[in-house]
């Protein structure tokens, strides 16, 4: 089971791994109250960093119609 604390701490510190593996927690509820825009938000970071995974798991967002008003 993944420590969410701890990988949060992780994301927060610019760990792309981290940051992409959050998304994915938030984006499919697990362990963890979905949260589409907290999704979007580390998958973006992470995307920012240039973190491939992370890029894709945005345009599957994007392409599923999840993503709403979400900003940088």
């Amino acid at each position: 089971m993944t420590n969410i604390n701890q990988l949060q701490e992780q994301a927060k510190q610019g760990n792309v791994q981290a940051q992409n593996h959050l998304g994915l927690l938030y984006l499919n509820g697990d362990n963890i109250t979905q949260d589409f825009s907290k999704a979007w938000y580390w998958f973006n970071e992470a995307a920012k960093k240039g973190f491939e995974e992370a890029r894709l798991n945005l345009g599957k967002m994007y392409r599923e119609g999840l993503v709403q008003d979400y900003t940088d």
